[in-house]
């Protein structure tokens, strides 16, 4: 037999085993249900028969208070009449479910006979009250109402109380029946959850000895095998037992084993030769790398001269713009014209070479940060005037709407501003 079929067949009994007790368990709740339905409607009926004789006898008590009046109180009467008519009406529906509660049969007739129970005690209390109501008024004989109404409630307790009593023993009964019952259910599934746990217990041993044990026993084997080839023991082989799918990966397990043990053997050789490459490259590389480090070097110093030498002509015309601005007498407009473009040319170009020299220093390692209070609003117009050629040439034109209150921040004003600068420059390109 092959391992899928072991396996379908062990599946196939618990799953046949765990369905035979689940519908037995579904069985025992449902008969339990049933029989406490059965306990709680007769518990009802009961309690509705003893609230019944509680209201025959303030019944009696009201027709005996009526004697003791020139005329019968209808009123009184009829209250007390339909009081006892409505339980009765209860009783009557009761019993309509204790029959519902029995499937047809002998069973059901015998509880739907005690309607009929009910149907005579009720007609009888009709008839008391029929009696009361139609005795005879004080003022034409007081003797003869007493001893009419006197024999109507004898006559009435010799009929009734042996029906009522018959009807409360029948609840009684019927309620200590279902409780027997309950008794000996649980008595049956107590039975049942012991022999089917002993044969749970019986028949898991015995699908383990016979199925479960040879087929773990093998899998424990092959795991044992991985562990030991996945820590490098590729000498490691299993021992293939039965005939069925877990053989037959055993044995490929073993050609596998064999397969690892070759190519070990190659990658140990190859591995030798990749040493040699590495070594003889990483050699190469270090050559390359000190040879790149000199001419970043070389770079980065002649930015930082380069800066240097820009700047001091640049400081120069500055100044010198600035001198002759202070001055205004003598200059045409022209000329103050000319000299205020040539001023913001040389600013413009020599934030040009402070940025130079200030990424050839953070490139070297060095970055250093002059913090201190600026205008954003003049920030960021410097920004804009930086970019607005680079703008026009992709026709583009950037606008700035400054705040009314001056806003400040502590910051070093070129490097934001040369951050602020590269924004404006990626949104007017992309």
């Amino acid at each position: 037999m092959n391992l899928r079929a072991k396996v379908l067949g062990i599946l196939a009994g618990g799953t046949i085993f765990v369905m035979i007790a689940v519908s037995v368990l579904v069985l025992v709740a449902r008969q339990s249900d049933h029989l406490l339905e059965r306990a709680a409607t007769a518990q009802r009926h009961l309690e509705l028969l003893i609230l019944l004789s509680g209201r025959i006898s303030d019944y009696g008590l009201v027709v005996l208070e009526a004697v003791q009046q020139p005329r019968v109180d209808e009123q009184k009467l009829s209250a007390g009449k339909a009081r006892v008519d409505d339980l009765f009406r209860s009783i009557d529906r009761i019993i309509s479910e204790q029959v519902a509660l029995f499937p047809a049969g002998d069973d059901q007739s015998a509880v739907a006979t005690k309607s009929l129970l009910n149907a005579r005690m009720k007609a009888r209390f009709s008839t008391l009250h029929r009696q009361v109501s139609d005795s005879p008024d004080v003022g034409e004989d007081p003797g003869a109402r007493a001893d009419h109404v006197r024999s109507a409630m004898n006559a009435f307790g010799v009929h009734f109380a042996p029906q009522l009593a018959q009807a409360v023993e029948d609840q009684r009964k019927e309620a200590k029946d279902a409780q027997g019952s309950m008794a000996e259910l649980r008595r049956r599934a107590t039975v049942f959850a012991i022999v089917w746990a002993l044969a749970a217990v019986l028949g898991s041993g015995l699908l383990y000895w016979f199925a479960g044990r040879p087929i773990l026993s093998r899998i424990s084997q092959t795991v044992e095998g991985a562990t030991e080839i996945s820590s490098g023991q590729l000498a490691r082989r299993l021992k293939p037992e039965g005939h069925d799918e877990l053989t037959l990966l055993m044995m490929k397990f073993n050609r596998m084993a064999d397969s690892f043990s070759r190519r070990e053997s190659k990658l140990l050789a190859m591995q030798t030769d990749l040493q040699d490459t590495i070594s003889e490259r990483t050699s190469d590389l270090s050559a390359a790398n000190d040879r790149l480090e000199d001419i970043d070097a070389n770079r980065r110093r002649f930015f930082s001269d380069v800066s240097h030498e820009l700047r001091t002509p640049l400081t120069v015309i500055i100044g010198e713009a600035e001198i002759s601005l202070r001055n205004p007498k003598g200059i045409d407009e022209p000329s103050k014209n000319s000299l205020e473009t040539i001023l913001a040319r040389a600013r413009s170009l020599k934030r040009r070479v402070d940025d130079l020299l200030r990424v050839a220093r953070s490139e070297s390692g060095k970055l250093d940060l002059d913090l201190v209070q600026c205008n954003l609003n003049k920030l960021v117009e410097d920004a804009i005037e930086d970019t607005r050629q680079f703008a026009s040439n992709h026709q583009v034109q950037v606008s700035f709407r400054a705040s009314p209150d001056p806003v400040t921040v502590r910051c070093d004003s070129e490097w934001l501003r040369q951050a602020v600068s590269g924004l404006i420059a990626n949104a007017v390109k992309y």
